[in-house]
């Protein structure tokens, strides 16, 4: 049976070896499941999580499946980076409405934006 890495139990000097020998053959041969995913592919489901509720629907779909497992991984990681935030958030707004600073801070918003639009 022919194992993915046997150029390695040649008598070949690395150096000489071509690289597409030593890591081309290995990366087609991983089973889809496994295959690892671009620099690129990161990027681009970085950018389609955060669309609102499309990408929220798809954050959902691609953590539950098991096609690609560092897909799923990805997922995983983002949707609990989310919950993160979602807490703090959440954290912040309970300590603003219980210290009573909202009104303050309705205020400071309310001169602000009579500044900007030239009112007095």
């Amino acid at each position: 049976m022919k194992r993915d890495y046997d150029w390695m139990d040649q008598n070949t000097d690395l150096l000489s070896t071509p690289r597409s020998a030593m890591y081309g053959r290995r990366r087609d041969n991983i089973p889809y499941e496994y295959r690892p995913l671009s620099a690129w592919a990161y990027f681009g489901y970085k950018i389609l999580f955060s669309i609102p509720l499309i990408g929220f629907i798809l954050l959902i779909v691609f953590a539950c499946n098991g096609e690609n497992i560092n897909r799923r991984s990805f997922a995983r990681s983002y949707f609990c980076g989310l919950l993160i935030v979602l807490i703090l958030v959440g954290i912040t707004v309970a300590l603003i409405m219980v210290t009573g600073a909202s009104a303050n801070i309705i205020e400071f918003f309310k001169g602000l934006f009579q500044r900007a639009g030239g009112e007095g």
